[in-house]
């Protein structure tokens, strides 16, 4: 690996810091840089960004530490935990020592056991907020939220849920979720973005140009499972093409979205969230439900808009 050096500023900081814990102070610090909070171990010899949960080795440049701190691991064997580290332990060996009793979270946490430190860029994310970090709550979500390249402005609230330790489940409710937190005894807390394929990585507007094509596609579908889906009973030759095109549409959505529409928006549902789109919906909300009478021939569709 190639070791970087610290900028000026870090660098006296932990300088600082470091006589501090030979004088008998904390041997662990946290700071921040440039909107990045740090954690530096003196005794593992570690820095940690408290966001991402990536771990790197501390070494004094050109030389060797003019002085020990009780309790610390020389550089060499840092870095040997931390090469057996990366080659993975079990979960479960991360949650409970050989006596039995939990292993700190910090421990936990600069073992760095099944955290990627990497951009994954997946448009969804998860991960589980222990007690000791509830203050850090906004940090953390704001960095899963970067590391899945998700827009903070396109989050989809109704795909973000709070799990507590007892399988109760928190979402779009900013009043339940904190109640959640409150309590000790509720932790930890699986937080979990999981929005539908179609809707990951999408900008607000985007979002809202698909929720209408969602909800146009709703009308149709439900049209065609009035009339079982059997192209036999559409009266008209031109419709039946239409009723074809009509089941292409909803094949193809369901193929390349996996969006089975199971929770689109009708037309009163999006003209409630989005009120500027009333004018566009005017002609869908008079058609939409009298189709299925359209495909069967009960109504013509030109006396049903424009009247007889």
């Amino acid at each position: 690996k190639n070791w970087v050096d610290c900028s000026a500023e870090e660098d006296a900081r932990l300088k600082v810091a470091y006589s501090d814990a030979a004088n008998n102070g904390p041997t662990e610090v946290e700071y921040n840089l440039h909107g990045v909070r740090f954690r530096a171990d003196f005794r593992l010899l570690t820095r940690s960004n408290l966001a991402s949960k990536r771990v790197m080795q501390l070494r004094l440049r050109d030389g060797e530490l003019p002085f020990r701190i009780p309790g610390q691991r020389s550089a060499e064997a840092s870095e040997a935990d931390a090469t057996s580290a990366a080659r993975g332990i079990a979960p479960d060996s991360l949650v409970c020592a050989a006596t039995g009793q939990p292993v700190p979270v910090d421990v936990r946490k600069a073992w760095g056991q099944g955290i990627p430190e990497e951009f994954t860029m997946t448009g969804a994310f998860e991960f589980t907020l222990q007690l000791v970090d509830r203050e850090r709550l906004g940090e953390l979500l704001s960095w899963h939220i970067m590391s899945a390249g998700v827009e903070a402005q396109s989050l989809n609230m109704a795909a973000l849920t709070f799990t507590d330790r007892w399988g109760n489940v928190a979402a779009q409710s900013k009043e339940v979720v904190q109640k959640m937190l409150e309590k000790e005894s509720n932790f930890p807390v699986k937080i979990k973005y999981a929005p539908p394929k179609a809707f990951q990585s999408m900008t607000p507007q985007e979002m809202l140009q698909y929720e209408t094509v969602r909800t146009h596609l709703l009308a149709v579908k439900n049209a065609v499972k009035e009339l079982d889906g059997d192209i036999t009973k559409v009266k008209h030759l031109h419709q039946k093409k239409t009723f074809e095109r009509y089941l292409l549409y909803l094949e193809d959505h369901k193929y390349q979205s996996e969006d089975d529409l199971s929770d689109a928006m009708t037309v009163e549902e999006l003209v409630r969230k989005y009120p500027h789109l009333g004018g566009v919906f005017g002609l869908t909300y008079k058609v939409c439900g009298d189709l299925p009478r359209v495909l069967r021939g009960e109504v013509d569709i030109l006396e049903y808009l424009f009247g007889g």
